[in-house]
């Protein structure tokens, strides 16, 4: 309701914040809500072209670019004259924060052979939640909103430093045609490997990358070809909608966090904790029981946690027990999408080739940036119906679960270069892309086996 008799904020705890020094409450506790939508927005927009960037100039140029205009823009937020203003530095700065993600995680999945990439895959996820947690010792520090806003904007300083000894993706650099510096990394890293890569490795690369510079004529790269291809269409689709509902669920819990019962920062840097316990969980287990079984177990239990919690929290009234219970299975509901969320980065990375892996990666992210533009009003729900917010994250996250059973199972596959051998993988007919019969092999433009740098055990000598 309006207020129009002025307002009076507690400052013990924070002395300012956008929301007291623009009166985004009452009546304006809209605009907040949509402040918060257009951050999203901005990573939604950046989800759909730095997966194209980062496949047309590359994964370093994309990540240093992204780093670079986060400072900028980070340090300009901090002096924001007005709340427009505010909006559109927030704006800036997602434009670039997403498009970096992208191309790092692309970039280390790349790099990273079969048996580490699991393990590095799901850590670069926990830096995110080292982030979540660490952002509330910030926020205890610099209890101006400004002053925190300046302090985090240097946190992306150092890696300034760090892009001048990162080599670039020589899958990257095969697919564009940029051989000779393709060989030159891989020569580097195969030697720090104590491996040796043959001349007959470099002719069936060279061959390999000619196809896939056919692929890349076909795509350009473009967003549109995941839907091209029948097979590819379905599971586009299935995958968007498995990152919407990861995102919608991830982001309404963590921002939901506030009204959690305790202390702003002890809770915030629980939500944060907590996904270390589901990446520790998926680390140990999705090389043993596989991305597809653990992904739907994820998604079923952040539901039923969510569900739990609702129905709890609505008959709990002032029993602190129960209250308390209601967190208990709040984290456990944050805990699990959080894993979900990890698996999905990483399934999604093996799901498709090496020509269009970025532009997916940033169509996934795309669907899921969908989902936390609808958060912030999702959440306002809540003050209309107790319930309907919690019920509609639960529902979600178990109808996912469910349709995340279609998907095909990647665990022991090779990561896939081209289109027609994702057509073949997604049919079933190519389990390992080392045994394909001629038939198999006549229909894709590429055929060669593609783990970067695995040590052939019997023979010493670098397979490509």
């Amino acid at each position: 309701m309006k207020c129009d008799k002025g307002y009076w904020y507690d400052t013990s705890i924070y002395t300012n914040v956008v929301t007291s020094e623009w009166n985004l409450v009452c009546d304006r506790l809209i605009i907040g809500t949509s402040v918060t939508a257009v951050y999203f927005f901005g990573i939604l927009l950046s989800s759909v072209v730095g997966g194209n960037i980062a496949d047309i100039i590359g994964r370093c140029p994309t990540m240093l670019l992204s780093q670079i205009g986060m400072i900028a823009f980070g340090v300009g937020c901090s002096f924001a004259p007005n709340l427009v203003g505010f909006a559109a530095l927030r704006f800036c700065i997602a434009l670039f924060l997403q498009a970096g993600y992208i191309a790092c995680f692309v970039y280390v999945m790349e790099i990273t052979g079969e048996r580490w990439r699991t393990f590095i895959g799901i850590n670069i996820q926990a830096m995110f939640a080292v982030g979540y947690m660490t952002l509330s010792g910030f926020a205890y520090v610099w209890r101006d909103w400004r002053d925190l806003q300046l302090a985090i904007a240097f946190v992306s300083l150092p890696f300034l430093v760090f892009w001048f000894f990162l080599p670039e993706s020589p899958r990257w650099l095969f697919t564009v045609g940029k051989v000779e510096k393709a060989k030159r990394i891989s020569e580097v890293i195969a030697s720090r490997n104590g491996n040796v890569i043959t001349e007959q490795v470099w002719s069936d690369a060279e061959k390999a990358g000619e196809a896939q510079q056919e692929d890349l004529l076909e795509s350009k790269p473009s967003p549109f070809i995941l839907l091209k291809r029948p097979r590819m269409r379905l599971v586009t689709i299935n995958m968007m909608f498995n990152w919407f509902v990861c995102s919608l669920v991830y982001y309404g819990l963590s921002l939901n966090a506030g009204a959690l019962a305790g202390d702003d920062f002890l809770n915030n840097t629980l939500n944060g904790l907590v996904e270390f316990v589901a990446y520790a969980i998926v680390i140990l287990t999705m090389d043993r029981l596989g991305r597809k079984p653990l992904l739907s177990a994820c998604l079923l239990l952040g539901g039923v946690g969510c569900l739990v919690s609702t129905v709890i929290t609505h008959y709990a009234g002032d029993n602190r027990d129960l209250i308390n219970t209601s967190t208990a299975f709040a984290l456990i509901g944050k805990s699990a999408i959080s894993g979900a969320f990890s698996i999905v980065y990483n399934y999604t990375a093996e799901l498709y080739p090496t020509v269009v892996r970025s532009t997916a990666v940033g169509v996934g992210s795309m669907a899921a940036r969908v989902g936390s533009i609808i958060t912030p009003f999702t959440i306002q729900l809540q003050y209309i119906i107790p319930w309907l917010t919690g019920t509609i994250f639960g529902v979600l996250a178990l109808v996912a679960g469910l349709s995340s059973l279609a998907f095909p199972e990647t665990l022991g596959t090779k990561m896939m270069t081209s289109l027609d051998e994702a057509e073949l993988f997604y049919a079933g007919k190519s389990a390992d892309f080392e045994n394909k019969n001629d038939s198999e092999l006549a229909s894709c433009s590429n055929s060669y086996s593609n783990e970067a740098f695995e040590t052939d055990e019997s023979s010493n000598q670098t397979k490509l």
